[in-house]
């Protein structure tokens, strides 16, 4: 039930926000309507993820990129281990609680260049390899967003229906 519900609220989010930014950007909106249109012709025939993520990489671009700009998970916090950390000049001795707000983070123009603008540029081509590094939405290692698969296929599938 925890897996279900948590997913409700991001999902859905991320679908508004994309789409927001997607319709306010008539350039990036004509990109991604053309590229769903040019490979699923048919409008009689429903989508499928795995057509959707192959071969929507400018819808796909968008999604990351609002992702990055609108995080819909506001912070992440851990646990310093039982051994305590050192992290500069700065011990932090264990239980201690540090967490990281994905909104800075994310629009931090020392790491984006003009982060409050939406670029689907930054996940296309050479800069992809960058943005992905720098992205941190979903979380990494073993407490990683175990929803991830089923967000993106929800996020390909809707927007993907309602744009074309």
């Amino acid at each position: 039930f925890i897996i279900l519900y948590a997913g409700l609220d991001t999902a859905s989010n991320t679908m508004t926000w994309t789409l927001f930014e997607i319709l306010n950007n008539p350039k990036v909106y004509d990109l991604i309507k053309s590229e769903i249109l040019s490979n699923f012709p048919d409008l009689t025939k429903p989508l499928n993820i795995s057509d959707c993520e192959s071969k929507l990489k400018y819808l796909e671009a968008a999604i990351w990129e609002s992702m990055r700009k609108h995080p819909v998970v506001e912070m992440f916090a851990r646990r310093v281990p039982s051994e305590g950390v050192t992290i500069g000049d700065h011990y932090l001795p264990e239980k201690t609680v540090i967490t990281l707000n994905l909104y800075a983070y994310h629009n931090n123009p020392k790491i984006w260049k003009n982060p409050r603008e939406f670029k689907i540029n930054r996940w296309l081509g050479e800069e992809r390899e960058k943005s992905m590094e720098n992205f941190i939405g979903f979380g990494s290692g073993p407490r990683s967003c175990i929803g991830k698969d089923l967000a993106w296929a929800e996020l390909f599938l809707v927007l993907a229906n309602l744009i074309r």
